[in-house]
Parts: C-alpha cells; sequence; structure tokens
C-alpha cells in the first residue's frame, strides 16, 4: 500500500457496491429527469450575443462554407476582428459553433436557431448523468450518487446555465465526462475498457480545448489524477498502480491521435483569424488582460454577494466534512479536484473580465460546482442526525429558490440595477474592474431577482408584451441578418418581455399565440418523463 490511503476493506462502500446494469440504468434515468425538467424551464431565444456571433459561424459554415462572419461590435467589447484577409472572425473557440452546425444544416437557418436552445439542456443533463456515473463508479450507492447530483443540478447555477447560450453546459458537459473516464479508467480490469474510458476523456477534453482553449487549465489536474492514482491506493484497486509504465504508455497512446486533432483544429483556426496558429484572439483582449492585484479578484470570486460561488452553491459548504472521506476513497479524485480549483481560480482571478458579466454568479469557474459538491456523497453531517438534515433541507431549498429566480427570468437582469447604481450603462471589463459595486448587497443580482420572482410569474399572462422598435425584433430573430447591430438586438433583449415575466419557452408561446392545445402537449410530454424517471430512479434506489 502506497502514500496512506486506505487499505481495499476501508476503499469498499459500507453497502454493496452497485451493479453495472444497475449503474447505467440509474444515469439513463437520472439523464431522463434531468432533461425533462431543463426543457420545461429551457430559454425561447438566445440570452447573450456570445451565442448570437457563435451561431453566426454555424451559419456562415452551412451556407457558404466559409468561417467569417458580418462586422459586429458592442461598446467595450468588439465581438468580431479582422483577419489577415481582411474578412471578420468570431472571437471565440469553434466548439460550440459546431454543436449549432448540424441543426442549420439539417433544418435551416430559422429552425437551426431554434433547435440550438436544445443544445445546453441536453448537455448539461448529460453533464450531471456523468457526475452521477463517476460517483458509482467509486462505489458509492445510488440513492446517493443521485442525490447528489440533483443537488448540483439545482441548488448551484448548472440549472441557469442550462438555459443559457453561454458556454458552461459546454465545459461541464466535458469536464464532467473527463473525470467519468478517468475513474472509469483507473478501474478497469482488462486493457479494452481502460483505453476506451481514456480516449473518451481525452475526445472530450480535446473538445473543450477547441471550445475554449483556455481549458488547457484542466489539464494539470488530469496529470494529477494520474500521479495520485500511480502513488497513493493500493495495487489491488488501482490500474494505475498496478500495471508497468510499458502498459500506461501503450494506454496513453489511445489519447495521441484526439490530442492532436484537437490542437490541429485549434491552431488552425487561429491561423485563419489572425495569421499565427499561436496567436490568440482572447489572449490579447481587454478582458483578460491581468489585472495586476488577484487578491481583489479572487476575494470577488469567493466571498463576494455578487460573485462568490458559495454564495450560488452552498452546497460546496455542506461537503466540507466529505473531504476526508473522499480522499480514502480515491485520492485521485480529490487530488485531480483540488488543482483543477487552484488552476481554473488562480487563472481568473487575475483578469480583467474576472466575474464574466453579464452571467449568473461566477461563470468563468461555474463549470466546477459539480466537481466541489463530489465530497458530499461522503460528508456525515447533512445526512446524518436530525440537526444536519435539517439545516441541509434548509440551505438547500434556499438555494433552490435563489437558482430558481434565476431560471425564471433573463438571468443578467441585474445588469439594468447597474445602471441606476453607476448612473450609466455597463460596459462589462469596466463593471469588474469596479471591485466594490460587488459588495452592494442589496443591488445585487441574488436580491434583484428573489423581489421580482412572485410578481414575474403572477403577471406571466397579465400583459401584453411592448411591442420592439421596428425591425428590431425581426433581427433578433434572425441572428443572420446581415444588417444586425447587436446594440439595436441588445435594446430588444431589455424589453418588456424579458425582464417581466418568466423567460421559459412556454411561456414565450402562449404569450405570442401559439395554440394552447400544442404547448399543454408538449408541457405533458415533459412532465411525463419527469415523473417516469423520478420512479425509475426511487425504484432503483430501493433495490441497490
Amino acid at each position: 500500500m502506497r502514500g496512506g490511503a486506505g487499505s481495499p476493506a476501508e476503499a469498499a462502500p459500507a453497502h454493496a457496491r452497485v451493479t453495472g446494469s444497475t449503474s447505467e440504468a440509474a444515469a439513463r434515468a437520472l439523464f431522463l429527469l434531468l432533461l425533462s425538467v431543463f426543457l420545461l424551464t429551457a430559454s425561447p431565444r438566445a440570452d447573450t450575443l456570445d451565442g448570437i456571433v457563435r451561431f453566426a459561424v454555424a451559419q456562415s459554415l452551412a451556407e457558404r462554407g466559409a468561417f467569417d462572419i458580418p462586422f459586429l461590435e458592442i461598446p467595450d467589447m468588439p465581438l468580431t476582428s479582422t483577419g489577415p484577409d481582411g474578412k471578420h472572425y468570431a472571437y471565440w473557440g469553434l466548439g460550440q459553433s459546431l454543436l449549432y452546425l448540424p441543426g442549420v444544416l439539417l433544418a435551416g437557418r430559422d429552425w437551426g436557431y431554434r433547435l440550438a436552445n436544445l443544445v445546453s439542456p441536453v448537455l448539461m443533463a448529460a453533464a450531471l448523468a456523468f457526475l452521477a456515473r463517476a460517483l458509482l463508479a467509486l462505489g458509492v450507492g445510488c440513492r446517493r450518487s443521485v442525490a447528489v447530483a440533483l443537488v448540483a443540478a439545482f441548488t448551484t447555477p448548472m440549472w441557469v446555465y442550462s438555459r443559457s447560450w453561454f458556454e458552461v453546459s459546454i465545459e461541464a458537459f466535458c469536464f464532467n465526462g473527463v473525470l467519468l473516464g478517468l475513474v472509469r479508467w483507473n478501474a478497469a480490469t482488462s486493457a479494452g475498457v481502460a483505453r476506451r474510458s481514456l480516449a473518451f476523456a481525452a475526445a472530450l477534453l480535446a473538445f473543450a480545448v477547441v471550445t475554449r482553449p483556455v481549458s488547457v487549465l484542466l489539464l494539470p489536474a488530469v496529470a494529477a489524477f494520474v500521479v495520485a492514482a500511480r502513488w497513493w491506493i493500493d495495487p489491488a484497486s488501482s490500474r494505475a498502480a498496478r500495471v508497468g509504465w510499458a502498459e500506461l504508455a501503450r494506454d496513453a497512446l489511445v489519447a495521441v491521435p484526439f490530442a492532436v486533432a484537437g490542437a490541429a483544429t485549434m491552431l488552425a483556426y487561429n491561423h485563419l483569424r489572425t495569421g499565427s496558429a499561436f496567436s490568440f484572439y482572447l489572449a490579447s483582449h481587454v478582458q483578460f488582460v491581468y489585472a495586476g492585484d488577484r487578491r481583489l479578484g479572487l476575494a470577488g470570486l469567493l466571498v463576494s454577494p455578487w460573485k462568490s460561488i458559495f454564495v450560488y452553491a452552498p452546497a460546496i459548504l455542506l461537503a466540507l466534512d466529505g473531504w476526508p472521506a473522499l480522499w480514502r476513497r480515491s485520492p485521485a479524485v480529490t487530488v485531480a479536484v483540488a488543482v483543477a480549483a487552484v488552476c481554473y481560480f488562480g487563472f481568473y482571478s487575475g483578469v480583467v473580465f474576472w466575474s464574466g458579466d453579464r452571467a449568473w454568479g461566477p461563470r468563468y469557474v461555474a463549470w466546477l460546482c459539480p466537481w466541489l459538491c463530489l465530497p458530499l456523497a461522503f460528508a456525515r453531517f447533512p445526512w446524518n442526525g436530525r440537526a444536519g438534515r435539517a439545516v441541509t433541507a434548509l440551505v438547500l431549498s434556499f438555494a433552490a429558490v435563489v437558482e430558481f429566480a434565476g431560471v425564471s427570468a433573463w438571468c443578467i437582469r441585474y445588469q439594468n440595477i447597474l445602471e441606476r447604481v453607476e448612473g450609466r450603462p455597463p460596459l462589462y471589463a469596466a463593471v469588474s474592474t469596479n471591485y466594490d459595486l460587488y459588495y452592494r448587497v442589496l443591488d445585487g443580482p441574488i436580491p434583484a431577482h428573489l423581489t421580482r420572482l412572485v410578481p414575474t410569474w403572477r403577471d406571466a399572462f397579465r400583459f401584453v408584451p411592448e411591442p420592439a422598435p421596428p425591425g428590431l425584433m425581426a433581427q433578433w430573430d434572425d441572428p443572420g441578418h446581415p444588417r444586425m447591430d447587436p446594440r439595436d438586438a441588445e435594446r430588444c433583449m431589455l424589453g418588456y418581455d424579458l425582464f417581466n415575466v418568466p423567460f421559459v419557452w412556454w411561456v414565450a408561446a402562449l404569450r405570442h399565440g401559439v395554440p394552447a392545445e400544442s404547448v399543454c402537449a408538449g408541457l405533458t410530454a415533459l412532465l411525463a418523463g419527469a415523473a417516469w424517471a423520478g420512479l425509475r430512479l426511487r425504484a432503483l434506489a430501493a433495490a441497490g
């Protein structure tokens, strides 16, 4: 035994290990449950201009076979940049546009735009199913694994970002998949299973890098997992410690094609846009210039009322006493989670745009919430004793209400308050560097959403939406409009519908004349799916 890890007896769960068939069934039922709920609260249209630009790239690829798009810019943040060929290209990576591309190719621009709203719900549901499967692979019982996944789904920003065109759902999907792949690789008893699991993890990490090059920050966590698995787990239960270096090298070879493909795609896209494979648009963008004092950004991400990850995901605090038990169960997972948190908080705390505004919570580190909830599966206080269960129920109930408030309306409603507080329109990086602003509790996003939660749903069908200025709604609903001015689109986004009624598809459909029978049929199907999945999960939890 190496490095003080628990013996095989200690590493085994207190309850019976979940069988493979039960694990698969639980993951499928959980995915259906989460997907049904996420689709019930899905957005009727894009909630960010970032997503519109990425969709414009997909549309350009589908219609012209080209990567360039029309010039787009808003104050304090250009959305495109001029390439060496004089054409305009998106700042962001290519991965999200590739996800939108099949919808545009198969269904055309208009339906492709509607289908794009389904990408985040599907990916986020799959991401949290991956999380549950990783816990099951670690020997956690079905009931506890599903409970932790549901906590991560509905009491952290994952719910809000399941309906957003920001890239958080892609990061959560890829990185939770990487974690699952690594856990299954290390637990595999055959070379075939081990290498398929590692290939799965490598493919998802490569796609994450193509989507956001900064995803390379996860590489130290992956390396830390392998090192910890090699030295701190009993050889009888760890492939990394059980097999020789030659076998590990053969395992690693399966990741090489995915790494090469991901790097080649990213570098080729960089060369097309900038003339240099190693020139990254956002590396020199004002939002990602280092601000100088990393302590201010770190404090904002950890303790500020507006952006603290603990404020938006208090389950992380409930999970604190589970860290020692997680270490005893899997030092490799423990070290990987810790290293990933250090890398992401360390990087984003130092950049000008640390807050990720306009967005719900700490957008750039939000994907970490499921990983930081992992110790909750091994914690004792939240699950045992009357006091522990009461505190847990109180904290998680309030957190779920907060996230539901964020889901119920456009999640950046509070930025309207910024205009009142600052006396001018909020300008992204300029707001992020005003660190004092993020400590004005009553002007923050959570109070703004909570105070409007009941009126938002009460007024859902009471008022007729204010008409948009001529042409603006058409431009917003038509993201490929060649003359689309994002300033006009944003003015339309700030209209009555987005801030004063629930920002969900079925409310928008009923308010805009879609037959009630059609809307009710869709709602009934989703509710039935959620009910069946819930009953299935209950039966599986009782059995195992």
